[in-house]
């Protein structure tokens, strides 16, 4: 779905990852500003990219500035960024791009700046909103239903059984949900 900026969107961060499509070179001095929030709209966390030299992300609600990512990103222009928060185990925020991990961060007091568990210890983000500052996110897929959303080549249904590559499976989306 084509990136709607200033409003909210029904998205669970923790069981459906958020995946966002760029194009953005780097440098480029584009950004993408992603908000999570609770079911009352109230912040719940962010996180923010910037394709700057070196490429950088700001966790909203624990780090203070920018930091570089721990390892390479993909050099591609086109990148698909797969975001999700694990709360198995506490707080932890996964970052994939073009299924490359580069960011998997417990959120807490060892690794966040300032007061972090006002906004990340909701029990749901059942929102995310795209800031009207994002200059790089151009589309995104939300909630998918019928499939649990690892968005791997091997995937459940919600029936249980194993699905092979190549099997035909009907996927239902939520009117925010679809890829573009």
């Amino acid at each position: 779905v084509a990136v709607q900026k200033g409003s909210d969107i029904a998205h669970d961060l923790e069981t459906s990852p958020l995946q966002i499509k760029t194009n953005s070179a780097i440098p480029s001095k584009e950004y993408v500003f992603v908000y999570l929030r609770d079911s009352q709209g109230d912040a719940a966390g962010g996180v923010f990219l910037n394709f700057n030299s070196p490429p950088q992300y700001n966790i909203y609600y624990c780090t203070l500035g920018w930091t570089n990512f721990p390892t390479d990103l993909p050099t591609a222009t086109d990148k698909v960024w797969r975001i999700k928060l694990d709360r198995t185990s506490g707080s932890r925020l996964q970052i994939h791009c073009n299924e490359v991990e580069v960011l998997n961060v417990q959120i807490s007091n060892s690794t966040c700046d300032r007061d972090w568990s006002r906004s990340w210890n909701y029990s749901v983000v059942s929102k995310i909103g795209f800031s009207p500052q994002d200059t790089a996110s151009d589309y995104y897929r939300g909630n998918c239903t019928g499939l649990k959303a690892e968005w791997k080549s091997t995937m459940e249904t919600t029936t249980q059984f194993p699905v092979v590559p190549g099997t035909i499976v009907e996927v239902t989306c939520s009117e925010s949900g679809a890829l573009n």
